[in-house]
């Protein structure tokens, strides 16, 4: 059965210090609070932490791992302590005895950038294995037992400039849990940057914010020069030509004169029957018709 997670991409962590006299109370653990600020931030993605801190028992180491992985469902596990040559230093071994299948360039990149640092590197036994069953997987890492080494093998090494120069094991991380089915988990870059290929990266939306015009360089306009309002039709406008009386108004020329008709008169004398104006040319322009 999968592990309920209080949101989708929720990463289930397991931390483990293991540690005799950590343990047994007489000093106090370092192994779990640097652990866990280191993950609170570097991981962005929402986080489930369960802690363990055990005694350097291989028995104890086997039964943590598998109740984290198997009942807890854990995606991720993280261990601190008992990685070196001492008798007491068991982790390894606990940790290839639950193992399913066996990431060994996680071990050999932590001691490749701990030899950085000192010398005694080579003397580290720090694995990373996977543990699956039927519906579940997790990957489980051996970390060194000193605070400040933990942080180097997580970030791996950087220049002045906080570039990275050599790789820490955490930016395999998320591609790995990603390949076993585990959630998809982000990282805070300026701690650490998660690699993926291409293919296998999730393009979160953002919304949208609202376009802002860029300014624009100021334009001088060129005068316009506006044409003066038309005039009302009062007293200030143009003179316009006025009627004149009756009286003064000249006759209207009659459409043709008296002389211009042509008076036709019997043969036997009498009064004219009949007036036509003359067409043609005549004395007044018009033409005379004969009798």
């Amino acid at each position: 059965m999968k592990p309920p997670r209080s949101a989708e991409n929720e990463l289930i962590l397991g931390l483990v210090s293991i540690s005799d006299r950590a343990s047994r109370g007489e000093y106090e653990d370092k192994g779990i609070p640097t652990l866990e600020a280191w993950c609170r931030n570097a991981i962005t993605t929402p986080l489930k932490i369960h802690k363990r801190l055990i005694p350097d028992e291989r028995f104890d180491i086997e039964k943590t791992l598998r109740e984290l992985v198997d009942i807890i469902g854990c995606d991720l596990i993280l261990t601190t302590g008992g990685t070196g040559p001492a008798r007491r230093d068991v982790t390894p071994e606990a940790t290839l005895a639950v193992a399913t299948r066996e990431m060994p360039g996680f071990g050999e990149q932590m001691r490749a950038i701990s030899g950085h640092f000192v010398p005694t590197a080579i003397l580290s036994r720090q694995v990373g294995v996977l543990r699956e069953t039927p519906d579940h997987a997790a990957l489980i890492l051996n970390l060194p037992g000193q605070p400040k080494a933990i942080a180097e093998t997580l970030e791996g090494l950087k220049d002045k400039e906080g570039n990275p120069t050599v790789n820490g094991i955490f930016a395999a991380v998320p591609y790995c849990i990603d390949l076993i089915g585990g959630p998809y988990i982000e990282t805070n870059e300026a701690v650490v940057k998660a690699f993926r290929p291409k293919s296998a990266r999730k393009h979160v939306e953002k919304p949208q914010e609202a376009a802002v015009p860029s300014p624009q360089p100021a334009v001088a306009k060129a005068p316009v020069h506006q044409e003066e309002p038309l005039k009302r039709e009062t007293s200030e406008a143009a003179p316009r030509s006025e009627e004149k009386p009756a009286s003064e108004v000249p006759p209207a020329k009659p459409a043709f004169d008296a002389r211009d008709l042509l008076v036709v008169r019997p043969r036997t004398g009498g009064d004219a029957e009949l007036a036509a104006p003359r067409h043609g040319r005549g004395q007044h322009g018009l033409c005379a018709v004969p009798g």
